[in-house]
């Protein structure tokens, strides 16, 4: 019981429990690693083994323990691309085999473009879901925004999608939620690093019709955030 609430502890402490859960269930965390202390405590006060009794087959349950430090959750967060594509919208496709624009998007004209919108953390999914359901409030508006560079399986390197990684309940529900981004430049990143992307709101063309991207203007490697899910 004590090895499982350490690690109980040092998940909450790190914040890599948030890779796995939820964090509405922290306070519950938080109560279950202090009942597991206080029942190891009290288990081994009473029943504190001689040598003699001691079965080393008990060390089965220090794996939890060694598991710390063979799994890597972002190892799981990288291949959900790959496993279950990157959600556009609530209402659009995922983009399973990439998509191909038709045409190179062209910047509009500086005269056009207006306002700025910095997409915070908790904005992000709101965000995606509006430039594709009402495109006409984005529309020419320029964007600040950061997430994971995935490159979209198109054969164009000049585009890529901008994602974070939304949790609902825990990593068995985890999707990609992004936006497609586009850029001359892009072939030059790398692929599941942090970026921050300054870019204009504007309309792509692909085979099967018109999809809002954000042409890019600037784009920087950034840390990645103590907080990496967005959550509901």
């Amino acid at each position: 019981m004590f090895s499982y609430a350490s690690i109980v502890v040092y998940m909450l402490y790190t914040g890599r429990i948030n890779y796995y859960l939820h964090s509405r269930f922290n306070p519950f965390l938080y109560l279950a690693a202090f009942l597991l202390f206080v029942f190891s405590v009290f288990t081994l006060s009473y029943n504190a083994p001689d040598k003699e009794s001691v079965r080393w087959h008990y060390a089965i349950l220090l794996l939890p323990l060694a598991s710390l430090f063979f799994f890597s959750p972002e190892s799981a967060q990288n291949n959900l691309a790959a496993v279950r594509g990157i959600q556009v919208s609530s209402s659009q496709a995922l983009f399973e085999d990439g998509l191909e624009l038709t045409q190179s998007p062209m910047m509009p004209s500086v005269e056009s473009v207006g306002g700025v919108i910095n997409v915070s953390d908790d904005g992000f999914r709101d965000f995606v879901d509006g430039i594709y359901a009402e495109y006409y409030r984005f529309s020419n508006k320029r964007v600040r925004i950061s997430g994971i560079l995935y490159k979209v399986a198109s054969g164009d390197d000049n585009q890529a999608v901008l994602a974070r990684p939304y949790i609902w309940c825990c990593l068995a529900d985890a999707r990609l939620v992004g936006v497609l981004v586009y850029s001359h430049n892009l072939s030059s990143l790398t692929e599941f690093n942090w970026y921050e992307v300054n870019g204009v709101v504007i309309l792509g063309e692909t085979p099967s019709g018109s999809i809002p991207l954000i042409y890019v203007q600037n784009i920087t490697a950034i840390e990645t955030p103590h907080v990496k899910y967005i959550n509901p």
